[in-house]
């Protein structure tokens, strides 16, 4: 760094404070909040039970796989864990990658 103070590297390097959060929900809190969206009539279960929800459409960018689901799902989400994918499945639903 003697002779080029100001030099990042070759590849640069990335400002944090340029980088925004992305919004997660569990899937716990998911299947919490899929009984009260039901109970107030703004989702319809299909065949068997199961529902289809949306994350993007409520501002969720990311499914995070703490907690448990009750009830089959299936879930349109453009990121998950695999832990979330695993609980979802074990429920009898599934996720569907949404933007690709």
């Amino acid at each position: 760094m003697k002779y080029a103070p100001d030099h990042f590297g070759r590849h640069g390097f990335r400002c944090p404070t340029g980088m925004g959060e992305i919004k997660t929900i569990n899937v716990g809190r998911l299947s919490e909040l899929v009984e009260e969206l039901l109970a107030a009539g703004k989702l319809k279960p299909r065949e068997k039970g199961e529902v289809e929800v949306d994350l993007s459409e409520l501002g969720f960018e990311k499914l995070l796989g703490g907690g448990k689901v009750k009830r089959p799902l299936t879930v349109k989400v453009s990121a998950f864990s695999k832990e979330a994918e695993r609980k979802i499945a074990k429920a009898g639903g599934r996720i569907v990658r949404a933007g690709g």
